[in-house]
């Protein structure tokens, strides 16, 4: 996944967990991010409206919110920001 900082700086991030939930709030799906920051769902999701909620430490992130309707679902750009480090 490509995180979008401020000021317009991209950075990969690997091994963030990605959770989609479906308008319930339901988890129907839970990912990885791999080495590239790439993440894919191979199985297709049910039409309707879900959102992407994303974890990494150190990192905070906007959700993400898509719909499905029987189509390929072009790429999805997470945003995020660093969290301070704390002493």
């Amino acid at each position: 996944m490509l995180l979008l900082l401020p000021h317009q700086l991209l950075l990969i991030i690997e091994s963030a967990i990605l959770e989609i939930k479906d308008l319930n709030g339901r988890p129907v799906r839970a990912l990885r991010s791999n080495k590239a920051g790439h993440f894919i769902i191979v199985t297709p999701l049910a039409n309707g409206r879900y959102e992407i909620s994303t974890e990494k430490e150190g990192f905070t992130f906007e959700p993400v919110s898509f719909e499905t309707k029987g189509e390929i679902i072009p790429p999805i750009a997470i945003k995020g920001t660093r969290v301070p480090v704390k002493f």
